[in-house]
Parts: structure tokens; sequence; C-alpha cells
């Protein structure tokens, strides 16, 4: 097997390879459990961002910027029959059978 020069996490001391190769050689869940025990509570100001706002923001710009009207469109008319059947299946009339059998379609 490989070995790669990884840099130790400064919180752990362990390096991202080793912990690889243990999640690959036992079950994915009980690595994940051993990783939570060993981890340590560090406070929302001292961790790494998940995402980047900035960022995320230009990529929903750039989709808005380059989506084709016909495919904007669909999308809309999805989003508002999704709503309209959800507020027709919530009101009194939709536990009729055949209100109930044409919204399960």
């Amino acid at each position: 097997m490989k070995t790669h020069h990884v840099r130790p996490n400064k919180h752990t001391g362990s390096c991202k390879v080793h912990q690889f190769r243990k999640l690959s050689k036992i079950g994915c869940a009980q690595a994940l459990e051993e990783l939570w025990q060993r981890a340590q509570p560090l406070r929302a100001a001292e961790q790494r961002p998940l995402w980047n706002p900035e960022l995320e923001g230009e990529r929903a710009l750039h989709w808005l910027e380059t989506l084709q009207p016909d495919c904007g469109w669909r999308q809309l008319l999805l989003a508002a029959l999704n709503a309209a059947a959800l507020l027709i299946s919530r009101c009194k009339g939709a536990t009729l059978p055949a209100a109930s059998a044409t919204l399960s379609r």
C-alpha cells in the first residue's frame, strides 16, 4: 500500500490517511462512532466554516444567469403545482374517496 505524506491534524495529532485506512478496514458506522468519541469539542468560532457564503452566492447567481427560460418556467410551474397539491390535500374535501384517489396519483 502506498504511503502518502500528510500533515497531522493540529487538534488530534492523527493523520487523515490513517483515519481513511481505518474507515476502510472496519464498518463505517463503527469508525464514525470512534471518531466522534475521540474528537475534541471546539467552539463554533474556532471551527472551520462548512461553506463559503460568497462562493455559494456566486454559484447561485451564475446558475440563474445561465438558466434557459424554458427550464426556469418548468421549475416554477412544478413548485407551484406542488404547493397547490399540498394546499388541496389539507382541505376538508380531500378526505372524499374520489379526491383522495386523484391526489394520490
